[in-house]
């Protein structure tokens, strides 16, 4: 990593003076996702891809990425992907089959996806992949795949990839060229006075711009100011060296507590306490190490009896702190090898600069077990750097690299204590998972996971010397929150809204019980790394689905709801039914009914006619297209449609009846044949009869061939009977020779059923029926 250390620039005093801001482009901004255009979610359901899909995977609702035509979000009735039980490697092996197996729709096989991690919840497996080309990775993309325990795959959503790349891969800058073009961009005059820069190491890689689809071989470059602290990260063209895109990837927090005297084991207000440190690194002087366990409790495995110093500092498995004004607390003290002692690494606690350093060293150990206490993901399980006492009040931040928290000053308390060091803990662990998507959805994790660890809705509780916090779960910010002016803090207070609703609802109706309920919902929604805000809110519903089917509902859908609704997500009603065309179907299959209503959920939404599942080909917010199963009994159809909101029904919505003829009829008739396909009861006795010129009229040699045999009755009825296949489909091709009187344009069908038994010979003398009647 190099440093470098500026001294000069007169002109960026000028530049600080006029803007509190140090760089042109501005934090990641929050999403507003568009709603959804119903045409265009309809023509992509239609199309063949998705119509393949569904031939050979069943039932699946789709809602689509309408730029680059794939799935956004797709929901089965609970897909049979693979059998239990299922460990990481199983379930990644299994998805990559299906990715394989559905590539029109994906337009990816498995070889373009890389493995970003996988989670199991307390209902599913969460396994997320990012496209990769050709070794290199596709920034922001993501394919997400929910698998319940019991193998059956529930959802697949995708985002930000990139189908049929073709780019070449040499880059014709180098790294440093690109590291000046980023650093000349985004630090006017080479950056304020005093200050010190690094750099992350520069990859390779593609990115989007900001026009959807459009791919650009780039040098991915991080760029890190200490003061004021900044962390940029720059996207530059490998090939013509324009700035793809860049953003400031710093996430501050105006977060702070009050401090008074020792070590504060909780909030700004608590008092003074020892506190253990677990997981801290404890060394013998010229000897081995150990980290503690998670009371502090350590065993160092030593030669001999004789005394030892034991030493150890703020330092230990999960947590790093670097004090920035003066030396790191250290202690040492005297053990006798098998006789259990003490050693406390603060005895006085009165100093601010020291306690600050016990405190944040134990909130950031403590946050990092109550997630792992949540999801076992590996990708929490990492040294985290905590630099206390900045000189600097009122504030705390993550940089990418680091959590930073300031010295007390301004009538603010010294920042480095238990909700504000979980809150910027939370931005390090949703940078972890699939990287930082959405400033305002970040700082409502990180509030988020702050309020579930300590239980309370406050954030920075004594922020102020005279008391008093800075936000607060128990709030009545609506979504889409405008009067925010984009300010993510304001914005993320929608999610925390929400989260800290979903954790009172769960525990207002199932008790203490609730708790671990709301955290596998909020978390397993967080850390599948939602794009936006209502990404992440709709993603707790899929987390606290058990079956893979979210058209069934999920078991806590009312506490989800009244939480969602709360802070105006749009999470939708019971579906209403209105009205079905057309009136009746046949018993064929395929025939095509409209169902207009309301609240019908695009990706989620199941039809049923008389409690059979229909195949659903599109859906909006206020109509259904399904494809008619055919078969059942004749009669009054019941149409239900359920949403994970609920269900709706109407009773003789429509009927079936006994029209059981489906023809394909070519104008060009003569000298080819017409397939006549019959739809009944299987098993059944049916006769078809063909006649030219008008009904009644006949023409010797039209038969009917029914499988390999082409049988001609007589000259007065051309026709055979045979029952219908195990499906209750028959197809009849019936040929028209050449020489037919060209002014004898029409072919007249009719069928008839029989009873079972012996076949007649013609249909003199026998009780038939005739069920259709047609024409070309």
């Amino acid at each position: 990593m190099l440093r470098l250390r500026f001294g000069r620039a007169t002109a960026w005093v000028a530049v600080m003076a006029s803007t509190p801001a140090i760089l042109a482009v501005a934090e990641r901004p929050t999403v507003i996702p568009a709603a959804p255009n119903v045409s265009r979610q309809a023509e992509l359901t239609d199309g063949p891809a998705w119509q393949d899909f569904v031939l050979r995977n069943g039932d699946w609702s789709v809602l689509w990425n309408e730029e680059d035509g794939t799935p956004r979000r797709a929901m089965s009735q609970g897909y049979a992907l693979t059998t239990a039980p299922l460990d990481e490697r199983a379930v990644v092996a299994a998805v990559r089959s299906f990715v394989d197996q559905n590539r029109g729709v994906f337009r990816l096989s498995s070889a373009d996806i890389e493995e970003m991690y996988a989670f199991p919840s307390k209902n599913s497996w969460v396994v997320l992949f990012h496209q990769v080309y050709r070794g290199l990775v596709v920034e922001e993309s993501q394919l997400t795949f929910w698998v319940t325990h019991s193998g059956r795959l529930g959802v697949f959503e995708e985002r930000g990839v990139v189908p049929g790349l073709d780019l070449n891969r040499t880059p014709f800058i180098s790294s440093d060229d690109a590291r000046d073009i980023l650093l000349e961009t985004t630090l006017p005059d080479g950056g304020p006075l005093g200050s010190t820069v690094t750099f992350d190491e520069p990859a390779l890689c593609v990115a989007v711009s900001s026009d959807p689809g459009v791919a650009h071989l780039a040098w991915k470059v991080g760029v890190n100011v200490d003061e004021p602290p900044h962390h940029f990260v720059g996207y530059v063209d490998a090939h013509d060296s324009r700035i793809v895109r860049s953003s400031d990837e710093i996430y501050y927090v105006d977060v702070v507590g009050h401090a008074d005297g020792r070590a504060r084991t909780s909030n700004g207000c608590s008092a003074l306490g020892v506190q253990n440190l677990p997981y801290v690194q404890a060394r013998v002087q010229g000897g081995g190490s150990a980290f503690a366990d998670a009371s502090g409790n350590f065993t160092i495995p030593n030669a001999g009896s004789s005394p030892v110093n034991v030493t150890l500092g703020a330092v230990g498995r999960w947590a790093s702190v670097h004090n920035t004004r003066g030396s790191e607390l250290s202690a040492s003290a005297s053990f006798t090898p098998g006789t259990s002692s003490n050693i406390r690494l603060n005895p006085s606690g009165s100093v601010e600069f020291d306690y600050a350093q016990v405190d944040a060293y134990v909130q950031g150990t403590r946050i990092h077990d109550y997630i792992k206490g949540i999801t076992p993901l590996g990708n929490f399980d990492f040294q985290q750097l905590l630099n206390v006492n900045i000189a600097s009040s009122c504030n705390a931040y993550y940089n990418g690299t680091s959590t930073n928290y300031y010295n007390a000053g301004g009538g603010c308390t010294n920042t480095a204590f238990d909700s504000v060091v979980a809150h910027e803990t939370g931005h390090w662990f949703d940078a972890a998972t699939g990287g930082i998507t959405d400033g305002g959805l970040s700082e409502g994790i990180g509030d988020t996971q702050s309020m579930y660890e300590l239980g309370l809705a406050t954030i920075g509780a004594c922020f102020f010397t005279g008391g008093g916090g800075i936000r607060d779960g128990n709030n009545g910010r609506q979504w889409p929150a405008s009067e925010c002016g984009g300010e993510v803090h304001c914005l993320g207070e929608t999610f925390m809204g929400v989260t800290w609703r979903i954790r009172q609802n769960m525990i207002s109706s199932l008790g203490a019980a609730g708790i671990p309920v709301a955290e596998n919902d909020t978390f397993t929604a967080i850390f599948s790394n939602p794009p936006d805000i209502p990404s992440a809110v709709n993603a707790t519903f899929v987390a606290d689905d058990d079956d893979g089917n979210l058209s069934n509902g999920v078991p806590h859908l009312a506490q989800l709801s009244a939480a969602a609704q709360s802070h105006n997500f749009s999470i939708p009603q019971p579906p209403t039914l209105q009205s079905v065309s057309p009136a009746s179907v046949g018993r064929c299959p395929g025939a095509l009914v409209s169902i207009r209503g309301t609240n019908f959920v695009p990706g989620a939404s199941q039809v049923r006619f008389n409690g059979v599942a229909m195949t659903v080909t599109s859906v909006g917010q206020s109509i259904i297209i399904v494809s008619d199963a055919g078969g059942g009994t004749l009669g009054p159809i019941t149409v239900t449609v359920s949403t994970p909101f609920g269900s709706a029904t109407m009773p003789n919505a429509l009927q079936r009846t006994g029209e059981y003829f489906l023809s394909h009829l070519d104008p060009a008739f003569i000298g080819r044949s017409f397939n006549l396909r019959l739809c009944g009861e299987a098993n059944a006795n049916y006769f078809v009869v063909a006649s030219l010129g008008q009904v009644g009229a006949t023409y010797h040699g039209i038969g009917v061939n029914v499988g390999p045999a082409l049988r001609t009755i007589s000259d007065s009825i051309n026709g055979n009977a045979q029952p219908l296949d195990a499906t209750g489909i028959r197809t009849f091709s019936v040929p028209v020779p050449n020489l037919i009187n060209l002014l004898l344009r029409h072919v007249y069908f009719q069928g008839y059923v029989a009873p079972p038994g012996a076949l007649p010979a013609s249909l003199t003398n026998v009780n038939d029926v005739q069920i259709f009647q047609g024409s070309n």
